[in-house]
């Protein structure tokens, strides 16, 4: 069974709080400080300290790996201890040989005169044997490579094969139509990248064991096979048994047919589309685009939200997250139809602070508790989708989960190339369109614009985003979320493929007092105020300028202007400044280099 260190960590790091025997330890962050647990060191004074990301300890009478100072206090983690009996359990279970003249239950027919022999005991165990023929006898042990069960399969022309680590399963599957080879040595011996070619160009589904959690093997098995049949190239998918059945033997022998297999099989392997003439396409019922959130967000589409770090749009994505899972829009000029299941992959942010704004979010809907559809891990797994093993994960996800919309909080935590390099990120791209068309998912990238200058940056939104132009042509929909005009509201611009340009303000309405958000869709002309107070702000600067010729500080600013709050002032004049109407520059020759305002003249 394999053990989450980090989680064996943090409760190590509970124990240690809540042991009280040496007075009171706390912890700041990663760090437990306090009295050394030890007891053959009576410190009189705070000296101990343990570290639970390196699960390392340090005190005045010594230092060294946590592990060890848990054996030698004689505390053992929940999971350390589940792990240890899962171990004497398999110790336990020994696997008697049969009757000499008890006959196999099976016999497979290997290469090279090999042949494999079952017997199958009560308690569900297996005894296997090898033998050899050697001039019409059969001989102990295995001889030479005897290869895969009915390796000679690959040499036809096929769809698809399954591979599985039984021949029980290759078997049964062939019984009703589906080819299938099996490993020698069962779950204890995946594929390697030698026999990995063995299936070039051929589309592979790995059958999946469903072991117990104690011991995964089957699960381990499918996992390493599929690393080496990608990591060759050849297309590659776990195929899993209907639940409740332990393998595909087990399913069929309860009375799977061909088509239940098919149905999965359907789902599975994508499609292989062959190019039609426009005339044919121009008969062809496509319908509209089915809507997860209209109009920034459908299945079978990207979305990619883009704008400044700690700009808001993570927190509006999640409010988006909450409001498709639950399928209901509150906020005005957007529309669901329907709710969706949602997972939220959040790099970026703890599920403490998720929790809390999830809740602000939804006390105010008044629509019942937060749905079940929508889903967090508390520590998002690590995906790298420009390596195939990345992708391939990605999908086992959303498959498994059954995922609809499917967020990324950020993009950057999902690959590891270069985002200003063309070559690179192309390929991430590429799978993430494969994602989103092979699964009928919606993604969601939230992504940061490019760092601008003092002026802002003024070019097209679609070429905002930080990192080669590659990211911005793949989504359907972009949504730029731009700078706040006001506090707790932000102009946005978007674009698709599939609806028109628009642009409009999202306000963040919050209560602490009732520890409630509200968001709001506005449209634009209900931004005159904010463009009145450009001018206002305008008109102050000319008049300033008349005495002040070189440059305004920020506070001769903000005295002429004594009913604009001092952030929205220091907004406006960035818009501005943006906008080219005015220009800022840092002012080295004043004391702590503030930001001073002139007109709008080339700088040197």
């Amino acid at each position: 069974m394999p053990i989450d260190y980090r989680r064996v960590a943090e409760e190590f790091a509970t124990f240690l709080i809540q042991d009280t025997s040496k007075g009171t330890r706390k912890r700041l962050g990663d760090k437990v400080n306090g009295r050394c647990p030890r007891s053959s060191h009576e410190d009189k004074h705070p000296s101990f300290g343990y570290d639970v990301s390196k699960d390392a300890w340090a005190c005045s009478c010594g230092s060294g790996k946590a592990s060890e100072l848990r054996e030698e206090i004689g505390w053992i983690s929940s999971e350390e201890n589940l792990a240890q009996q899962a171990k004497k359990l398999i110790a336990t279970r020994t696997v008697k040989p049969p009757p000499q003249d008890q006959p196999p239950d099976d016999i497979y027919e290997y290469e090279n005169n090999n042949r494999k022999l079952k017997w199958r005991q009560a308690d569900g165990t297996k005894y296997c044997k090898w033998e050899h023929k050697v001039n019409d006898h059969w001989e102990k042990d295995k001889l030479g490579d005897c290869g895969l069960y009915q390796e000679q399969i690959l040499k036809l022309d096929l769809p698809f094969i399954f591979l599985s680590e039984s021949e029980s399963d290759a078997n049964a599957l062939m019984s009703i139509g589906f080819p299938c080879v099996a490993t020698p040595n069962g779950a204890s011996q995946p594929i390697g990248r030698p026999t990995a070619k063995l299936f070039n160009e051929k589309v592979v589904l790995v059958a999946e064991h469903q072991d117990p959690p104690h011991n995964p093997a089957g699960q381990k098995y499918a996992e390493k096979t599929l690393d080496a049949l990608i990591v060759e190239g050849i297309e590659a998918y776990v195929f899993k048994p209907k639940t409740p059945h332990k393998d595909i033997r087990d399913w069929i022998l309860a009375g799977a047919t061909k088509e239940d297999i098919q149905a999965i099989l359907d789902n599975l392997i994508p499609k292989k589309s062959e190019p039609v003439s426009a005339a044919q396409i121009e008969q062809m019922d496509l319908g509209e685009p089915d809507w997860t959130i209209w109009p920034i967000g459908a299945m079978e589409t990207l979305t990619l939200v883009q704008g400044n770090p700690k700009g808001g749009k993570s927190t509006f994505c999640l409010y988006c997250a909450l409001s498709i899972a639950k399928g209901v829009w509150l906020a005005d000029r957007f529309e669901i139809e329907k709710p969706r299941r949602v997972l939220y992959l959040a790099y970026e942010d703890n599920l403490r602070r998720i929790k809390a704004r999830l809740i602000s979010y939804n006390r105010p809907m008044q629509l019942g508790p937060l749905p079940e559809n929508l889903l967090l891990y508390e520590r998002p797994p690590s995906l790298k989708l420009n390596d195939p093993r990345g992708a391939n994960e990605l999908k086992r996800i959303i498959q498994k989960y059954k995922i609809e919309v499917l967020m990324i909080d950020t993009f950057s935590y999902i690959h590891a190339a270069t985002e200003n390099d063309a070559s690179e990120m192309q390929p991430v791209m590429a799978a993430l369109r494969d994602l989103v068309l092979t699964n009928k998912v919606n993604i969601w990238l939230i992504h940061h614009v490019r760092k601008s200058g003092q002026n802002g940056d003024s070019a097209d939104m679609t070429t905002r985003g930080r990192g080669s132009t590659v990211i911005a042509a793949a989504p359907d929909h972009i949504l730029n979320w731009g700078n706040r005009v006001q506090p707790h509201l932000t102009y946005c611009q978007f674009v698709s493929k599939d609806a028109d340009e628009d642009e409009f303000n999202v306000h963040y309405k919050k209560n602490v007092e009732e520890g409630t958000v509200q968001w709001e869709i506005l449209d634009v002309s209900e931004r005159e105020d904010i463009l009145k107070r450009d001018g206002e702000v305008l008109t102050a600067l000319e008049t300033l300028w008349m005495t002040n010729p070189n440059e305004l500080t920020f506070s001769t600013i903000q005295a002429a202007l004594p009913t604009i709050a001092g952030q929205t002032l220091r907004d406006t004049l960035k818009s501005m400044a943006g906008k080219k109407k005015i220009t800022m520059k840092k002012a080295d020759h004043l004391p702590r280099k503030p930001w001073v305002y002139l007109k709008n003249v080339p700088t040197e």
